[in-house]
């Protein structure tokens, strides 16, 4: 969906990195995108000798592209570029509608690639680690790789280095390493964004979205992944915490974007059911009606029509 905020970071790819690329575009770093104008970012152009070159130089140029401080598709185009249909060229207008009847959920990465995701999360954090002792900025080759333990998406994996200085990669209850990478012409700095390397004379491109306190948040192939980060010892203790509750969001109707509520279509006590319209939500030249996803009764209704709305503000509560 459009969203709105100003552009904390913009980097566009370049010609240097991705031959054939070509951004059109009419804004910069520290612009503001407002609910008044069309949200268009930029168009993003590759060119190459057949449909495949040009499909890859894509893919390549949006690993490049840095987009923070408003939310963005590029995550999902990255996806469009990974589709079979989309690369053999055997599409239609419904497409979209076809290929994400659920709507878009995120970009899933097959193992090997994870593994690569956790590999390039290795090479960031352990320069973190380096520049946090010597402050001498970007490095061109990799920093030794300390053995810790890294959880993406509940699956634990044990990082470490062999008497080769390749990256390699197991579980904590086997010593079986399925994964390893030689690794070349690391390049990335602590604070910086963009993080490139040769793994396994492949070039890899990924971003560091964020620093957390347990780790990173890291995309890689259009995928971004919580990547929490542990010690040994760290790990062991973790395997005996309690899982935090999850938050019912289900029990509300949040606005998906900043807008104009236009229209609320139900009052406190009524009965809804899945696919009804609730609200009109106006943004940006468009109007989103937002609709049901369960049966249920609306408990409290907390704008009125005309209310100027946030991004994830409460609309509606569920009983």
């Amino acid at each position: 969906l459009p969203s709105t905020g100003r552009l904390l970071e913009y980097i566009e790819p370049t010609e240097d990195l991705v031959p054939g690329v070509r951004v059109d575009t009419g804004i910069r770093q520290g612009d503001e995108i407002s609910i008044h104008y069309d949200p268009m970012v930029s168009k993003l152009v590759t060119h190459g000798k057949d449909r495949m070159e040009a499909l890859d130089r894509l893919q390549l140029a949006l690993d490049n592209y840095v987009v923070k401080g408003l939310g963005n598709n590029l995550t999902f185009l990255r996806d469009v570029t990974r589709n079979e249909r989309f690369r053999t060229g055997a599409i239609t207008t419904n497409f979209i509608a076809e290929e994400y009847p659920e709507g878009f959920t995120g970009v899933k990465l097959h193992p090997e690639e994870t593994n690569t995701l956790v590999a390039l999360t290795a090479l960031v954090h352990s320069q973190r680690v380096f520049e946090s002792t010597e402050h001498d900025g970007r490095v061109s080759e990799p920093t030794e790789i300390d053995h810790f333990v890294f959880k993406i998406d509940g699956e634990p994996y044990v990082v470490g280095q062999d008497d080769e200085g390749h990256i390699i990669i197991g579980r904590p209850d086997s010593d079986e390493v399925f994964a390893s990478f030689a690794v070349s012409d690391f390049d990335y700095a602590t604070g910086t964004t963009l993080v490139r390397a040769h793994l396994n004379d492949s070039v890899e491109v990924a971003q560091v979205v964020d620093r957390q306190p347990y780790g990173l948040k890291m995309q890689y192939n259009g995928a971004i992944k919580e990547v929490h980060i542990f010690s040994p010892r760290e790990y062991e203790l973790s395997r005996h915490m309690i899982p935090k509750p999850e938050i019912d969001w289900g029990k509300w109707l949040l606005s998906p974007m900043p807008g104009t509520l236009i229209s609320v279509a139900v009052k406190e006590g009524d009965e809804v059911f899945a696919g009804q319209e609730l609200a009109v939500v106006e943004a940006m030249k468009m109007q989103n009606v937002l609709r049901a996803e369960r049966n249920g009764v609306v408990k409290k209704v907390f704008c009125d029509a005309g209310s100027t709305l946030a991004v994830d503000e409460e609309i509606l509560e569920f009983e």
